[in-house]
């Protein structure tokens, strides 16, 4: 017997509950630590090596047993830039470079094994642990800036890692309203309020366009440029207000050095213009295959000192890669973007049109945030939304995806939206 027509699920074998892949659990607890382990001298090299090691591992094995179709495929650009960022790390190595290699590999990684053990009920499963999560890192950090200031950077949260960890995992929570919603959307309001007192200009920008996603879109995934245009109204009055009404907020785009003027008025880019334009001046040096991994940090502390960063993560792949590398990863990721927005407007119910609008804002937001700041180099920011993205990938909704072969029909049987198998009699 076959599945009902239009109907595109992932299941595995009755005796197997929902899955809750590994690297999924590894993505809920990074909400929790953040960059806390940055702070603790080489710990975050350390365990960065162990994870990775533990997905070429899990990698190596065969993947679970599974009916319907098979997990849409990480696009191979993403997969051509990890073997040609490590090629090119063998002919310039360096430990910076290791560490930033690594990351770079887990992310197309963590996104497959996440993928391969998702099935039709993970995301509700996964969810469930996910909300908690950022919910207490949130009202830690809340109660952090309500004992100090808004901003607060400290031995256990840093303003910068929670500001992007909450916008991230809250990509996710935006989507699961779609088939979960909680009163009045209180974890997405509560989410943006504190990612506002982290004074993360970039990612606060970015929670607002999550919660636009929210508003604009209706429970089959279409938009409603009515509910868009009053949305923008609103927001564009909220951010008027605080910009102009709120010390803490306009001191953070009018005091520093006014790199960038704006009608008259001198906006703070906090030095980046200054780290973009060395490290962009400095890419013609080797401009098709770049100077290596990790060069580019290199490169600034010895030019700034007291900076590690370019703080623009396609200067970074543009030095260190050169433009074949940088071409392949922003190639790799509209590719997951494209994939994503198609699976959101093909899905027949509302967890899967939730969690591919989850992969949608999750993608968006790295690829926006990363002009700012320093995402793809991040353990905790990889591993987060690589888990989002990877329950998207898992889900497949259409013969358009890049999908492996699917059985034979006569060896299928029925499978519940569950995701379990159903029963023949």
């Amino acid at each position: 017997m076959n599945p009902p027509p239009g109907t595109h699920h992932a299941a595995y074998s009755r005796r197997v509950k929902d899955r809750f892949p590994l690297f999924a659990a590894l993505g809920v607890g990074a909400i929790v630590v953040q960059d806390a382990l940055a702070r603790q001298g080489s710990a975050q090299a350390v365990v960065t090596f162990l994870i990775a090691l533990l997905a070429v591992v899990l990698l190596l094995l065969p993947g679970p047993v599974r009916s319907g179709p098979k997990p849409v495929r990480v696009p191979k650009p993403l997969v051509l830039f990890v073997a040609f960022a490590a090629a090119r790390l063998v002919m310039d190595p360096s430990t910076q470079g290791l560490q930033n290699w690594l990351v770079w590999f887990l992310f197309p990684a963590a996104m497959a094994l996440v993928a391969r053990r998702t099935t039709d009920g993970t995301p509700a499963r996964v969810y469930r642990w996910w909300l908690p999560a950022t919910v207490f890192a949130a009202a830690a950090y809340g109660v952090l800036v309500l004992t100090h200031e808004a901003g607060y950077a400290g031995t256990l949260y840093s303003a910068r890692g929670m500001g992007w960890i909450l916008v991230i995992a809250l990509t996710f929570i935006v989507g699961a309203q779609l088939w979960k919603p909680a009163l009045l959307y209180w974890p997405v309001w509560f989410c943006t309020v504190i990612i506002g007192t982290t004074l993360t200009r970039s990612a606060g920008f970015l929670a607002l366009l999550c919660v636009t996603g929210l508003a604009v879109l209706n429970r089959r995934g279409r938009l409603t440029p009515v509910r868009f245009a009053a949305l923008l109204a609103v927001m564009g009055s909220v951010g008027y207000y605080a910009v102009t009404q709120v010390s803490a907020v306009r001191d953070r785009f009018t005091v520093g050095d006014q790199a960038f003027q704006f009608g008259g008025q001198g906006l703070n880019t906090s030095g980046r213009l200054e780290l973009w334009s060395a490290t962009w001046h400095a890419i013609p040096e080797h401009p098709w295959i770049g100077h290596g991994p990790g060069q580019a940090q290199y490169f600034i502390e010895q030019r700034f000192v007291t900076i590690a960063h370019p703080h623009n993560e396609y200067l970074r792949l543009l030095y260190d890669t050169g433009w074949i590398g940088a071409t392949l990863w922003v190639l790799g990721m509209l590719l997951l973007l494209r994939g994503c927005w198609r699976r959101m407007r093909r899905a027949n119910t509302p967890v899967h049109r939730g969690t591919h609008l989850a992969g949608v804002l999750a993608i968006v937001v790295f690829l926006l945030g990363n002009v700012t700041d320093n995402l793809t180099v991040g353990i905790g920011f990889v591993l987060i939304c690589a888990t989002v993205i990877g329950m998207s990938l898992g889900l497949p909704e259409g013969p358009d995806d890049d999908v492996e072969t699917e059985e034979p029909d006569d060896e299928r049987l029925p499978y519940t939206a569950s995701g379990r198998w159903a029963s023949t009699r």
